[in-house]
């Protein structure tokens, strides 16, 4: 079931390219074993919300993953989880922030789940996806064809909008 992710687990340092520095590599790392730890049931999720083609997963070791609901065995490490209030807690949910702390931490990551699936994923979840399960590719894109100047000039969606045309045999 797994075979697949272990081995892209297992070459991962092959994959990246030099030009990087080396918190990349480590930071897919650390994401792929996140995700074959939930996908093997050895980590729960703390909290989730689920809303259109997306969920949103926030471990128990604080990993944020993003799924989308089409591949659910091929979630994206999407950063991790800091526990800190934020103006748009209180923006969209109305929890003040001297209300925050006083949320079990379970609340706190539902809050933050339901966060970053209101105004992250949908933005995000195909360049994630295609820098973690097509990191050759990702990288030639990267750094030969013009991706880091799109991320500069025109952001986020941008490069989504560009992953998710070229992945659309993904969905």
């Amino acid at each position: 079931m797994f075979d697949n992710l272990l081995e892209k687990i297992k070459r991962v340092d092959e994959k990246i390219d030099p030009r990087y520095s080396t918190i990349v590599g480590e930071y897919r790392e650390s994401g792929m074993r996140s995700i074959k730890r939930f996908l093997s049931g050895s980590i729960s999720a703390l909290a989730e919300a689920k809303g259109g083609k997306y969920t949103v997963v926030v471990l128990d070791d604080s990993r944020v993953l993003y799924i989308y609901n089409s591949l659910p065995k091929k979630p994206v490490a999407a950063g991790n989880w800091m526990d800190w209030w934020e103006e748009d807690h209180k923006k969209y949910f109305d929890v003040a922030k001297d209300e925050y702390p006083k949320l079990s931490r379970k609340e706190r990551a539902e809050l933050e789940a339901k966060l970053q699936l209101k105004l992250w994923v949908d933005k995000e979840f195909w360049g994630l996806f295609a820098e973690f399960y097509y990191p050759e590719q990702y990288d030639k894109w990267w750094w030969d064809e013009g991706g880091s100047a799109l991320t500069a000039e025109q952001g986020l969606v941008k490069v989504n909008d560009y992953w998710k045309s070229q992945l659309k045999d993904e969905r």
